[in-house]
């Protein structure tokens, strides 16, 4: 089946990888850990192989909620936002995301607030169920 959305593709940085890797044997994380923290090729075909047609990339957890201090989780949501927004603009077909947002700094958000647009989708089942999924995206206003 072709189409499919993979909703919440977890990606990491060096500053975030950590935060998983006690969800791991350590046999296993070294492969994870590289799927993970890269956007290689290997991604691309697994999306390929299982028919994921387009991913919502989301920063792994607990990451940012997780740093007290607010100018490292700051620092550390803006990276990270740097890192998917390159991603998604290099892939725009296939890699779409949710932004880190560090809710230790309202200002920050202050200012996210302004160019932050809330949709929502919702999506009809074959059983006549609908489900309403919250999406973000930034615009300019």
């Amino acid at each position: 089946m072709r189409g499919k959305i993979d909703l919440e593709g977890h990606f990491a940085i060096q500053d975030t990888a950590g935060d998983s890797e006690r969800y791991f044997d350590k046999d296993i994380w070294p492969k994870f850990a590289e799927k993970i923290l890269g956007f290689t090729n290997i991604r691309l075909e697994e999306m390929d192989q299982y028919g994921i047609e387009k991913m919502i990339l989301s920063l792994n957890s607990p990451a940012v909620q997780a740093i007290a201090d607010k100018k490292r989780a700051v620092e550390v949501a803006k990276r990270s936002n740097d890192i998917m927004a390159n991603i998604m603009q290099k892939r725009p077909d296939r890699f779409l995301g949710f932004a880190a947002l560090p809710l230790q700094e309202f200002c920050c958000l202050r200012i996210i607030a302004g160019k932050l647009c809330l949709c929502w989708l919702f999506l009809r089942l074959n059983a006549g169920l609908s489900i309403r999924i919250q999406l973000a995206a930034f615009v300019d206003l």
